[in-house]
């Protein structure tokens, strides 16, 4: 089994997508923030939509998406059921305010089910990968790094979206700095975990594939997002640079997803 490039990428806009739309709802609520939901709605439906049509790839004939549905306790089926539901949900949001205007409490109710079914839906993707037939997989930092990382893409794209419409975004940044610390220390703890599964981790790094892709993540995942993060605290964050960092972390999910396919697929199977 080689990398599943259509499944990163669709991982990748999905976390965007859903990070964006949570991220901005709870800075509205719990930190008074300015944000315009109905944009914020389309910009989530726009990229959810565009993962999900690249994942199509990864199931080389459309209508293999139908299995998906064989099995209702599968979190593959979830996420199948999920799917519709979040886009319906956010196409109504996107709509709320600019084509139609529902009333305050319809509009909380609505935002309240599609921050649930979010939620739901990015989890049921996080499990997917929690595979017990991939002993590298088998571990919860699996889920905890997959959410980790939607929730920090979406503090990174919301910062975008503020420095847009003028608003401070210093609070954001300093959630954010944590978030990104918190997130490397669980992919160590990933990493260190392949050690004690008696995964010869140093022969993996002779490999120029995975050493490339190794470098890479520790360059675009951890050094380039600290560097732009801690100096966006001390001098005014611009709009270019808040977009390196949402792009670098964007490029670490990709090359980190890489890395976990390889690790996943060579790990021999044995009971640690």
């Amino acid at each position: 089994m080689s990398i599943q490039y259509s499944l990163i990428i669709f991982t990748l806009f999905q976390r965007l997508s859903l990070g964006t739309y949570l991220i901005s709802i709870t800075g509205i609520y719990l930190l008074n923030l300015s944000l315009e939901l109905s944009a914020i709605s389309a910009f989530s439906l726009i990229t959810l939509v565009f993962g999900l049509l690249v994942s199509m790839f990864h199931l080389g004939h459309p209508e293999r998406f139908l299995f998906s549905f064989s099995n209702y306790r599968s979190h593959l089926t979830h996420e199948a059921f999920l799917a519709p539901i979040v886009i319906v949900l956010l196409f109504i949001n996107s709509l709320n305010k600019t084509l139609i205007s529902l009333a305050p409490f319809w509009s909380v109710l609505l935002q309240t089910l599609t921050t649930i079914a979010a939620l739901m839906f990015l989890y049921s993707t996080a499990k997917i990968y929690h595979l017990k037939s991939r002993p590298a997989w088998d571990t919860p930092l699996v889920t905890l790094i997959f959410l980790a990382s939607s929730v920090l893409i979406g503090i990174l794209s919301v910062n975008a979206w503020l420095v847009v419409i003028g608003q401070n975004v210093e609070l954001l940044l300093n959630i954010g700095i944590i978030g990104l610390l918190m997130l490397i220390l669980l992919q160590i703890f990933f990493l260190k975990r392949l050690d004690k599964l008696k995964h010869i981790l140093l022969e993996q790094m002779g490999s120029s594939s995975y050493r490339r892709i190794f470098i890479s993540w520790v360059i675009f995942g951890t050094v380039i997002p600290v560097m732009l993060i801690t100096f966006s605290l001390f001098i005014k964050i611009t709009l270019i640079s808040a977009l390196l960092v949402l792009v670098s972390f964007s490029v670490s999910i990709v090359y980190w997803m890489s890395l976990s396919f390889i690790v996943g697929v060579t790990m021999p199977f044995f009971k640690p």
